[in-house]
């Protein structure tokens, strides 16, 4: 029972002793079961089983998931059965084991589709109960802190699948505390070495960083006490190690741009209270333009809710500020895990509705996806959320994935409002069923009962919601309705090689590349990929040419502009400018004059004095966008306009 002390101690202070009474029958149960088994480190096998279950008694959560915890090997590992299990413990505890258990094995035609069916069952298991995902964390942040006796390939294998799958499902479920460990010890397992030096980076950083923090935070406390704001709490936030070598990676600054950025919390007592504070950090220090997010109004995906401001400190130091409630607070580190804690006092959490929306969502891609790697593939699309917020014409918001189309939308209001779409207007303008959504549009569908899902619509798509619907459908349609042509893409006949003739931007049986944008006018290259996706590039595009040098381009295919090409194309264009008031105006204005539209807008800061702006505009072809940046080049205050073509 020696071993059982840690866990004991734990339940003591949220459970009964009746409660913690079954545990210990459980863990007892357990210790048996597992009782000539080792770990691979040599350890007594019952101290991971344990460790699990500590983990959850970390996150308080009940005595059916406590007991499964603990009991969550043993129909994989031992000789016992499932109703042997419901006899001595319940039938609900049971289940969770079973929903945990490692699958049985099973023959496929590869290892990855193996891995895949294994995931998809795990999932399955989750939305019948979300306690069995809650588990299967604890059993896995455990095994990822005892890797060190594997294998090295069996520690990449690990550390990749939890980077990959299990964080980014411990994200979506709110569990960031939980989401930070696996990130940081799969960094750990992978790059040991980037690992190591940054972590020691980032101690001396805090070591030279720590009066200028002691007197940010005096400064804000200070000013709140003056403005008679009441709140809780305010304290330091210190970032992931893993979240630090990411920004340096994806944004490709240094580490000293990462670190010199001080943040901040403070827990208020009220909603009302959170914009109250909010009105009093911009008067002790001024915010930055366009750097304020609300998430309590417009919560993401996972349920999380806070006020995001970037004010700018003394000396030039900028301060990242989060607003919030305790409650807030409690979710946004224990995401769904704190639903049993608010269970117990009595409390609602509101976190339970998007994570039902988002199980639902889950359960419906299993019924529709045609295997697991499909499934699999899907899911990955959704576990990795930039977040899009739309309206519909009621006012009623969506959240959608960065680049989710049109048509995204469409399946995202109803399986059916998508299968059926006739045309998508946003904010009352007609687009193509691929048309990017963009943050704050009114987004309107009309339907059609005689539209059914063409093979073409699942290049229009990104959603796996969507994606899973789609293929859904043409494989119930298969026989009854043969794929016709595309009226906006036609085959000369006669030709021994068939040659796409591109002759609008709407419905289109292929891909215009993202990378490189191409418009009518420019030179095009055309690749069929292995999912017989047709997708056109820029002749001179520099990731189309890597993909040659690697040999993995696809098939080539024969491409070409219609003589009369209609509609508008998006392509990339980069401003450089003097950091003047009036620029990003006059910039607009001479885009909107000449017929043009805005479809993306970023603008970038720079320690220099200049300002650089990156946006998607769409033109009529090459002719149009050559004449909006001889306009925009006019401007005194900008220095270069150029195309960007990667």
């Amino acid at each position: 029972m020696f071993i059982f002390l840690s866990l004991q101690r734990r339940l003591a202070s949220y459970l009964s002793p009746s409660e913690i009474k079954d545990i210990a029958r459980a863990y007892l149960f357990a210790a048996d079961a597992h009782e000539e088994q080792l770990r691979s480190s040599g350890e007594l096998y019952i101290t991971h089983t344990v460790a699990a279950a500590c983990i959850l008694a970390d996150m308080r959560l009940d005595a059916e998931t406590i007991m499964a915890g603990l009991l969550h090997d043993v129909l994989e590992d031992t000789h016992v059965h499932s109703a042997e299990l419901a006899q001595k413990f319940g039938a609900k505890v049971a289940e969770l084991v079973e929903g945990v258990s490692k699958l049985t094995k099973m023959h496929f035609e590869s290892k990855q589709e193996a891995q895949a069916e294994n995931f998809r069952k795990m999932m399955l298991a989750m939305t019948a109960d979300v306690r069995v995902i809650l588990i299967k964390m604890a059993d896995r942040l455990h095994n990822m802190s005892t890797l060190r006796s594997l294998s090295s390939v069996k520690i990449r294998r690990i550390a990749k699948e939890t980077l990959e799958i299990y964080a980014p499902i411990a994200h979506r479920l709110g569990l960031n505390h939980i989401k930070i460990m696996l990130e940081d010890l799969s960094f750990k397992a992978l790059h040991p070495w980037r690992y190591q030096l940054l972590k020691e980076a980032v101690r001396r950083a805090k070591g030279h960083r720590q009066k200028l923090f002691e007197k940010l935070e005096k400064a804000l406390l200070q000013g709140l006490e003056k403005f008679g704001v009441s709140h809780e709490h305010v304290f330091g936030r210190t970032k992931s190690l893993y979240s630090v070598y990411s920004k340096m990676k994806d944004r490709g600054v240094p580490f000293a741009e990462i670190m010199d950025i001080y943040g901040f919390r403070i827990i208020a007592q009220s909603v009302f209270d959170c914009y109250h504070v909010l009105g009093a950090v911009h008067s002790i220090f001024k915010p930055i333009p366009g750097k304020f997010k609300d998430y309590i109004a417009i919560p993401k995906a996972n349920g999380y809710q806070s006020l995001h401001t970037i004010l700018f400190g003394p000396f030039g130091v900028p301060i990242e500020i989060q607003i919030r409630t305790e409650m807030m607070d409690q979710i946004a580190e224990n995401g769904i895990a704190s639903h049993w804690i608010y269970k117990a006092s009595g409390h609602q959490n509101p976190l339970n509705d998007q994570a039902r929306n988002w199980l639902k969502k889950v359960a419906d891609m299993q019924a529709s996806s045609g295997n697991s790697l499909d499934f699999i593939r899907d899911m990955k699309v959704d576990l990795f959320p930039d977040e899009v917020y739309v309206f519909t014409p009621k006012g009623e918001i969506l959240c959608l994935p960065r680049g989710a189309s049109a048509l995204d939308f469409a399946y995202a209001v109803h399986t059916e409002v998508g299968n059926h779409c006739k045309e998508v207007y946003v904010n009352k303008r007609n687009v193509p069923f691929s048309y990017p959504l963009l943050n704050g549009q009114t987004v309107e569908v009309s339907t059609d009962v005689n539209i059914q899902p063409e093979a073409f619509w699942l290049n229009a798509v990104v959603t796996g919601r969507a994606k899973s619907a789609i293929r859904h459908s043409l494989k119930d349609a298969q026989e009854q309705h043969p794929p016709h042509h595309d009226s906006a893409l036609h085959i000369p006949e006669k030709q021994k090689k068939p040659v796409f003739v591109i002759h609008s931007n709407k419905g289109m049986n292929l891909d215009l590349a993202r990378c490189c944008h191409p418009i009518p006018g420019d030179s095009i290259k055309a690749v069929m990929t292995p999912a017989h996706k047709v997708v056109v590039h820029v002749g001179e595009c520099e990731y189309l040419h890597e993909l040659v040098l690697k040999k993995k381009h696809g098939k080539w295919v024969q491409v070409s502009w219609s003589q009369q090409v209609s509609g508008f194309f998006p392509v990339k264009v980069r401003v450089q400018a003097h950091d003047n008031v009036g620029v990003i105006a006059g910039v607009t204005r001479e885009v909107s004059e000449l017929g043009g539209n805005i479809r993306e807008f970023l603008m970038h800061e720079s320690l220099t004095v200049h300002m650089y702006i990156d946006m998607i505009i769409e033109v009529l072809d090459r002719a149009h966008l050559a004449k909006m940046i001889r306009h925009m080049r006019r401007l005194t205050y900008v220095i270069k306009v150029a195309r960007v073509l990667k």
